[in-house]
């Protein structure tokens, strides 16, 4: 099936929350989609590189993470920041992109796309043997630990 069981929430919050009442509500809620009760743990997305090499090549892994990351840094630098705007900055042709666009444009300031673009970098030399004979999951781990933590 192509279907995925994956799903991403995101919330912001924008004033102080009082702990006991969130926590009052999350058991509230939480009875009614027990899916979302997990918890990840530290190191989540590396094992899955490392068991699935195959379908997860370093080179696609690489390119599809620049070019997202090149996507959402001309976002912030487009004059034009409405949909139609930013479609044609990015040159795409639905609007469908733009879900993990602006998202992107809220999670990274420009400032932290252009550090994670320069581990992008640093990691396509490492994958290719320049100053480097890490495995491809290890320098992938090595990518995503940056992103989470610039």
């Amino acid at each position: 099936s192509s279907w995925s069981n994956v799903y991403r929430i995101t919330a912001q919050i924008t004033e102080k929350v009082d702990p006991e009442l969130l926590e009052k509500a999350l058991e509230m809620t939480l009875p009614r989609f027990p899916s979302l009760h997990v918890k990840l743990k530290n190191g989540f997305f590396w094992h899955y590189f490392e068991r699935n090499p195959k379908q997860n090549p370093v080179v696609v892994t690489i390119t599809t993470l620049f070019n997202f990351y090149v996507n959402i840094l001309l976002a912030h630098y487009s004059q034009d920041k409405s949909d139609d705007g930013l479609m044609q900055q990015l040159r795409l042709k639905s609007s469908y992109a733009l879900k993990d666009i602006k998202p992107g444009m809220a999670i990274y300031s420009a400032k932290k796309v252009i550090f994670i673009i320069e581990a992008i970098r640093e990691l396509d030399c490492k994958s290719k043997g320049i100053n480097s004979m890490q495995k491809d999951y290890s320098l992938l781990k090595e990518l995503i630990y940056k992103i989470f933590t610039i």
